[in-house]
């Protein structure tokens, strides 16, 4: 009996060829396809829905990290009306024989483990964690105009990459931490707008309705950072979103943000992605 041809296209790696370790890609419709390797994704602005093996995964931007699997199939759809401002997700790729070493290295049958999971994989994040991980696969991500002559470096740090994401994976699986205060979750989530990149600290903080003080003494204590140190990383995380995806100016940029100037900006762009504004603008066009 003659098999049936399937109706989806199947992602392999000559796929990814261009990029073989990660994309920043727009959100939007991407029909139903079937992964021939691992992919990992998440939102990093607005929100999208993937479809994995015919289950709906509503994903919103620093939040969640879908693991999909060889043999899984995926569909991205958008169930609400385009944001207005930039939305985008990111992508980091691995084979198969790449996966199940790093997995093997890390623990003994963790690969056997996530590839009989029941369901879709959803990792929730906490989204410092996410934005971690965003950090180092941008950077391998502007590396990639160098692809040929840096493949053994690139190679090596796409595995601390994957090293990061099975650390999630795992984190997941054991006792949860200590939660966070409301009013933590409630300023973490503002960062995904932008209207609160744009606020200063001082009018954020009024809307939480704490001391400055006391708010600050508590972030410290369960986040590892200040508040300041977070709004300014959210800061730098959108503005890169908004060199990839505009025309606007550095100096606008700068100014929509709500740093006091360009050089401001550039300087602690540089502190999170190790290189300017420009470079990055560049590195994704």
């Amino acid at each position: 009996m003659e098999s049936r041809k399937s109706t989806f296209q199947e992602y392999t790696s000559e796929t990814i060829s261009s990029s073989p370790f990660t994309s920043f890609l727009y959100n939007r419709d991407i029909e139903k396809h079937r992964h021939l390797f691992f992919e990992f994704t998440f939102c990093l602005s607005g929100e999208i829905v993937n479809v994995v093996n015919g289950v709906k995964v509503p994903t919103t931007a620093f939040r969640e990290l879908l693991i999909l699997r060889p043999g899984d199939t995926h569909e991205m759809i958008r169930e609400t009306p385009p944001s207005p401002t930039p939305e985008f997700h990111r992508d980091i790729y691995c084979m198969k024989d790449k996966f199940k070493a790093v997995c093997d290295f890390l623990k003994p049958g963790l690969y056997e483990e996530i590839l009989n999971e029941e369901g879709p994989i959803v990792v929730p994040c906490e989204r410092l964690s996410l934005e971690s991980l965003e950090k180092m696969a941008s950077s391998l991500s502007c590396d990639l105009v160098d692809l040929k002559d840096n493949m053994d470096r690139l190679d090596r740090h796409h595995t601390v990459v994957l090293c990061n994401i099975l650390d999630l994976y795992l984190e997941a699986k054991r006792d949860k931490k200590e939660p966070y205060p409301e009013w933590i979750r409630k300023f973490l989530q503002s960062l995904n707008t932008e209207r609160t990149l744009r606020m200063p600290i001082g009018d954020i903080v009024k809307e939480l309705h704490y001391s400055r003080g006391h708010m600050c003494r508590e972030f410290k204590k369960y986040v590892g950072k200040t508040m300041v140190e977070c709004l300014n990383e959210s800061r730098i995380f959108y503005g890169a979103m908004l060199l990839s995806n505009s025309d606007a100016s550095i100096l606008d940029i700068a100014m929509r943000l709500n740093f006091s100037s360009q050089s401001a900006f550039t300087n602690a762009f540089k502190k999170v992605y190790g290189i300017s504004p420009r470079a990055w603008r560049n590195a994704q066009r």
